[in-house]
């Protein structure tokens, strides 16, 4: 299941062969660059980055610096000359934050909220105007007034943005993006040139991390969720049921329409939407039934 891509700057994190080298000889070392679209050690999907890079390093004795849904993933991006790895995961996001509180949908209307893909398409339907406000300049630009609200990621990775001295209210759920999955996408030529043994170095070090994100940021989201409320007067709301509702009918659309633009879209959608609600019978039972038997 792909759920977020960004091919410029490779989504939550990236690997860019610096050299597509033909294959070389064991124990003759390459060095790779790394970019990313996040800040330098953001908690979360920053720190992924740095710990896939780590991973890679280790495992391969440092021969390799690192400066169903996968065959899809594969050949979408296979043009762009990229292959693809799930490697970091944000768990459940938050749906925004704002400066005044939202009583329907129709308070969406006009609002200018830094949201991007899919998510920011789902927004620009409700009526609101999405920006692509690059992570560095959200709070700067929530102080003048260049934007109304803006959604990020979670607890875990907001708090570091420091939303919460212009924003007091805090929204859920995440309608617009339920999770962010991050990716490490390496350059298809550097791939190729791997041996067998390298390859699977650099799919361990990705699937590490993308167990290893998801668990720590399960712990990073609940502790500064409590630092947001109880020490810096965040207001934590739920969306209004009827803006739910109208976020629902919205996401459907975007999705079939995405589905809609290519062969390989399509499949893409019809291998999603199947996925999703297979396993909705389980999670209506297993996580759902227990939070609700939890909490009486």
């Amino acid at each position: 299941m792909i759920t977020r891509r960004t091919l410029a700057r490779c989504g939550a994190l990236g690997l860019a062969g610096a050299v597509a080298a033909p294959r070389i000889a064991r124990g003759e070392t390459r060095r790779w660059r790394m970019v990313t679209s996040w800040p330098r050690r953001l908690p979360g999907p920053g720190m992924s980055a740095e710990r896939v890079a780590e991973r890679i390093s280790t495992l391969s004795g440092g021969r390799l610096e690192a400066g169903g849904g996968q065959a899809l993933w594969d050949e979408l991006y296979a043009p762009f000359g990229v292959k693809p790895f799930m490697a970091g995961n944000t768990g459940v996001c938050m749906g925004g934050w704002f400066r005044h509180e939202l009583r329907g949908a129709d308070d969406l209307k006009g609002l200018k909220i830094r949201s991007l893909g899919l998510g920011g398409e789902v927004y620009r339907r409700l009526g609101a105007v999405a920006q692509t406000t690059s992570p560095g300049e959200i709070l700067t630009s929530m102080q003048s007034g260049l934007i109304d609200g803006a959604e990020f990621v979670g607890p875990g990775s907001d708090i570091a943005l420091g939303l919460y001295r212009v924003a007091t209210f805090y929204y859920a759920p995440g309608f617009n993006k339920p999770n962010g999955s991050g990716e490490c996408i390496l350059s298809l030529k550097a791939w190729e040139s791997l041996d067998s043994e390298m390859k699977a170095i650099v799919q361990h070090a990705c699937a590490a991390e993308a167990a290893f994100a998801l668990a720590e940021m399960e712990r990073l989201n609940f502790e500064a969720l409590a630092a947001l409320t109880g020490q810096h007067g965040v207001e934590l709301r739920m969306f209004p049921k009827s803006l739910i509702l109208a976020a629902r009918g919205q996401a459907t659309a975007v999705v079939g329409d995405v589905g809609a633009k290519s062969a390989v879209a399509r499949r893409i959608h019809d291998s999603y939407t199947s996925f999703r609600d297979r396993t909705a019978a389980w999670s209506r039972v297993s996580i759902k039934a227990v939070l609700e038997a939890r909490e009486g």
